[in-house]
């Protein structure tokens, strides 16, 4: 992906979350962040954008921080995320991992897993399937 600012990364992260955190109001959240994350203006347009919808709410702002200051890791997920060589299982088909991350082909979603064997749904925007980062 092309955009380089964290703000990018944040958007396409917390829209799994939206729900548990905003409650009402997610889904213009969610739509406003999709919008601005696939927009074809400028990257400074898009950042302007996405600084006016994390702005517009003290949970995002602090949800922001939080993701800024664990090194671009959701606060859900911190903990169950692997840096490095991966985690430790025994042998054996161990399943889908917590803490690993999916995105989506087009670039504005991104979800991990949070339990051990969770279904990865499509992307909610386009409905193609996530595909595993590296």
């Amino acid at each position: 992906m092309k955009d380089q600012d964290p703000l990018f990364a944040a958007a396409r992260e917390v829209r799994p979350f939206l729900t548990d955190l905003l409650s009402e109001g997610a889904t213009e959240v969610d739509e406003l962040l999709a919008t601005a994350l696939l927009s074809t203006r400028s990257e400074f347009d898009r950042l302007s954008r996405l600084q006016e919808v994390f702005a517009s709410d003290d949970r995002l702002i602090d949800w922001v921080g939080q993701f800024l200051a664990a090194g671009l890791i959701p606060p859900e997920v911190v903990g169950q995320v692997s840096r490095g060589s991966g985690p430790v299982t025994l042998s054996g088909d161990p399943g889908r991992q917590p803490g690993v991350r999916f995105t989506c082909p087009n670039g504005d979603y991104t979800r991990y897993l949070l339990r051990r064997g969770e279904f990865v749904p499509p992307c909610p925007t386009c409905g193609k399937a996530l595909v595993r980062a590296e």
